[in-house]
């Protein structure tokens, strides 16, 4: 058998440590633990679409002195946040915008920019007093509370607008979408406004709320649908 020439081994040999040397470098300088942090990062923050607006408050016309709050929800990933009234920046940079008591100068126009990476959108709002409603008589509901779908983790705010003789009275109660569920009152939601701050899968269902004086009691309801910050179907 022919033997290989002597400067073939030698360059053989040559080919082989650079190989190892290559290897041995690349092993060093990865870092596993960062490779495993990048790799598990939460989806949520991924922005994977033009910022939609998929549900939000409607236009509030309560009485004077009434608490109204504004919201939005949004589909798109990595969402953030700008309110204005007018052409005014607030303070506000979360989906939804409170106002303690509506005043004179506190109707308006109001406007939610909501901004990813990919883009962004703008809606707004109509904050009025309605001057005409009644102070006397049975209790009456002007307003009821609207339906809403949102994503896990969104704040939402249901109210209702009532008129009648005072003093009006108001209980909220909640009937979960699950199999058997059963009615129940919500301890401490006695006001015309109920807010969810972050809002969970569980929290979906059926909302109600009675209005009393003394001469009647009505109620409404609205039902409220939480999906998963990731897109539709259940949370784990």
């Amino acid at each position: 058998m022919k033997r290989k020439p002597i400067y073939a081994i030698i360059l053989s040999l040559i080919i082989l440590t650079i190989t190892l040397t290559v290897f041995q470098n690349c092993g060093e300088n990865f870092d596993l633990q960062q490779y495993q942090q990048s790799s598990e990062a939460p989806l949520d923050n991924i922005a994977y679409a033009v910022p939609a607006v998929v549900s939000n408050s409607g236009d509030p016309s309560v009485a004077s002195g009434q608490p109204v709050t504004l919201w939005v929800a949004a589909s798109g990933g990595d969402l953030s946040y700008e309110w204005y009234k007018g052409t005014t920046q607030l303070s506000e940079a979360t989906n939804t915008y409170n106002i303690s008591s509506v005043t004179a100068t506190s109707v308006g126009t109001y406007s939610v920019k909501i901004k990813n990476s990919l883009g962004e959108v703008t809606f707004n709002f109509t904050v009025s007093i309605n001057s005409g409603m009644a102070t006397t008589g049975a209790a009456k509901i002007i307003t009821p509370p609207k339906n809403a779908s949102i994503l896990a983790g969104m704040s939402v705010s249901f109210y209702v607008v009532a008129e009648g003789a005072a003093p009006l009275t108001y209980q909220w109660y909640f009937k979960s979408i699950s199999a058997g569920a059963v009615e129940s009152a919500i301890a401490g939601a006695t006001a015309s406004e109920y807010k969810i701050t972050s809002a969970t899968i569980g929290r979906s269902g059926t909302y109600r709320v009675a209005v009393a004086n003394s001469l009647a009691t009505v109620s409404a309801s609205a039902n409220l649908f939480v999906e998963r910050a990731g897109g539709p179907g259940p949370q784990k």
